[in-house]
């Protein structure tokens, strides 16, 4: 299939060093864009329930992000205020919230899980 697209004078010479490349960064791109959409709340509930049923409660509880983590995590977020992020940082961030979100629930609920054992 062949495309022809306009874009702005700025995009148009930064994709004249990638001409050999351009399928590739548009399937990256596409890549890009279905994660972001793919990360549905009943994903998240699913993933969350996965921890706690296959873990211990206190193994959930004790789930904490490394210090190369916890690094990455704050420097995107310091670009995400300063508005500095490339979309690729953006999806990142976002797969970071996402996943942020599965072990906060799965830390609830085991935390409720454990309180009910005692």
């Amino acid at each position: 299939m062949q495309i022809t697209l306009e874009v702005p004078e700025e995009l148009s010479g930064e994709l004249q060093q990638y001409q050999g490349q351009l399928v590739e960064i548009l399937e990256l791109g596409l890549q890009n864009l279905t994660s972001k959409q793919n990360i549905s709340t009943q994903n998240i509930i699913t993933l969350s329930e996965l921890l706690v049923n296959q873990l211990s409660p206190e193994q959930v509880l004790a789930m904490r992000p490394n210090q190369e983590l916890k690094a990455r995590v704050s420097k995107l977020l310091e670009g995400n205020v300063e508005g500095t992020l490339s979309s690729q940082e953006e999806a990142e961030l976002d797969r970071y919230v996402a996943l942020e979100r599965v072990v906060s629930l799965a830390k609830a609920r085991s935390a409720k899980n454990l309180k009910k054992q005692l």
